[in-house]
């Protein structure tokens, strides 16, 4: 496993965002969402998904009203 320390290079996230902006419009970067719709009942299983690994990309709780 590698990885870069990011704060080590914060004089370049000017540069970093600008170039990361054009990747993103022409679609060589993407994000990846993991959404999960429940309610607050659903936290605690979407939360161990989370912490275990589970989940690909960023891992997001879609709350539903409930009336």
């Amino acid at each position: 496993m590698a990885g870069v320390a990011v704060p080590a290079f914060a004089d370049r996230y000017p540069e970093a965002m600008e170039q990361m902006s054009h990747w993103l419009a022409d679609g060589r970067l993407t994000s990846l969402e993991d959404t999960v719709h429940g309610d607050i009942e659903t936290f605690p299983a979407t939360l161990r998904r989370l912490l275990t690994g589970k989940n690909t990309g960023k891992l997001v709780l879609g709350l539903e009203h409930r009336a």
